[in-house]
């Protein structure tokens, strides 16, 4: 079986992250809200998703 990715694909990936780690981190030491546009619209996706459905008809 081949591998999903290239060892050298998944060494991009992990500095990536440490990269966005370190940003977050040296962000935040300065007074900022550090926040993951992508995380919040899953957040969002989710809450609405749990969120009761309205009664319709008997009013």
């Amino acid at each position: 079986m081949e591998p999903i990715m290239s060892f050298e694909g998944y060494q991009v990936i992990e500095n990536t992250k440490k990269s966005n780690d370190l940003l977050n981190s040296f962000y935040e030491q300065l007074g900022y809200t550090v926040s993951d546009p992508h995380q919040q619209k899953t957040a969002e996706v989710n809450s609405v998703q749990e969120s009761p459905k309205p009664a319709s008809g008997n009013r």
